[in-house]
């Protein structure tokens, strides 16, 4: 893989789910996997098997079911854990253990950091064990003794951990510091270069996004995140924020990724609608008046038209592509001159999408002549 693509890790279903007022069924977890990889997200984090049997279920159903993604599940640094989130995700086409332990003195309640250490690369080998692809995450690492953390880095990746992992736990990081300390990791860790560096912002100072494209301006290649920007506290760095933004600024910076723009509001309606918590209106990229015709950034057509289909089937109006691309055409015209687009102008607009599509009239409803 080119050093310059990002990897886009999805932790709705594990971080996102977690938070008070986001609880999903283990079937709709299913759906919303199946919808993550039609967005094309690299990896979903399925969950945390060992928290509950519901978390087990719903994991090891994503597991099996969904093809295409990386699957991944959460177990602390504990053999139990780690043997029950390989029984979750081993029968998943691409799997992949996460496993944690905290790195900052306030967390380790007197363990020694060498024990702690020796406890993260005994669990890392037992995950390895089990599956070559294998995550390592030093919890609250932003308020941890950098020096320390790159210890336990190089140690981890000495015995086989793929992914190491910088968990803004408590989203205190600026993104400066994010940059510094993604920058310190890679002159400090050996061995850096056999891992995939990552971040995971949360955003209780508003700044995950910020964060997490700085991390990658220093050399972080993925990036854990939540659709709607859900999860615990303030939430996730927003995922749909991120890609936009490595998207529409590809000049600044430089980097790829693999998501599907198109799938972009589908998924986040999706999300809205399994859980009954709407978006605010000015949401980014997915709230509705994002869609106004004074945008002005120059949002990507696929994202618009990703929009209209997903209101559309709101609607109960389903259009084929020709049928969509027609009624699109009208939708961009109307909205030039009309600052708010109503559902019935949409079941207009799909109704004339459908004509134009037979040849009966254009985009915007007109008779040929």
């Amino acid at each position: 893989m080119m050093a310059d693509y990002i990897k886009i890790l999805d932790t709705t279903l594990r971080d996102g789910e977690e938070a008070p007022g986001f609880g999903l069924t283990t079937p709709q977890k299913v759906e919303m996997a199946h919808q993550l990889a039609r967005l094309g997200v690299d990896a979903i984090e399925a969950g945390f098997p060992a928290v509950s049997s519901d978390n087990f279920e719903a994991v090891q159903r994503i597991a099996r079911e969904v093809q295409g993604p990386v699957i991944t599940g959460l177990a602390r640094a504990v053999a139990a854990d780690i043997d029950q989130c390989w029984e979750a995700i081993q029968d998943a086409e691409r799997p992949r253990i996460h496993t944690f332990l905290p790195t900052a003195d306030m967390h380790l309640e007197g363990l020694p950091r060498e024990q702690a250490k020796a406890r993260a690369v005994a669990m890392v080998a037992r995950a390895r064990s089990y599956t070559s692809d294998v995550e390592f995450s030093p919890m609250d690492a932003t308020r941890s003794d950098w020096q320390y953390v790159a210890e336990v880095f190089e140690s981890v990746i000495d015995v086989g951990a793929t992914t190491v992992n910088i968990p803004d736990t408590l989203g205190f990081a600026q993104p400066e510091e994010m940059a510094a300390m993604v920058s310190y990791l890679r002159e400090h860790v050996a061995n850096i270069d056999r891992a995939t560096i990552s971040v995971h912002c949360h955003n209780d100072l508003g700044v995950a996004v910020a964060n997490s494209l700085a991390a990658i301006s220093t050399g972080a290649r993925q990036v854990e995140c939540c659709i709607n920007g859900i999860g615990e506290r303030a939430g996730n760095a927003a995922l749909e924020e991120v890609v936009m933004a490595l998207t529409v600024r590809r000049d600044h910076h430089h980097v790829e990724h693999g998501v599907q723009l198109e799938q972009l509001v589908p998924t986040s309606s999706l999300l809205q609608q399994f859980t009954g918590i709407l978006v605010q209106p000015n949401k980014a990229v997915v709230g509705v008046n994002a869609f106004g015709n004074d945008t002005g950034l120059g949002m990507p057509q696929d994202v618009l038209k990703g929009a209209l289909r997903a209101r559309l089937e709101q609607l109960g109006l389903l259009l084929s592509q020709d049928e969509l691309n027609h009624a699109f055409t009208g939708f961009k015209r109307l909205s030039d001159y009309k600052s708010e687009v109503t559902d019935a102008d949409l079941v207009q607009i799909a109704n004339n999408g459908r004509r134009a599509a037979d040849g009966v009239f254009d985009a915007i409803g007109h008779v040929y002549r």
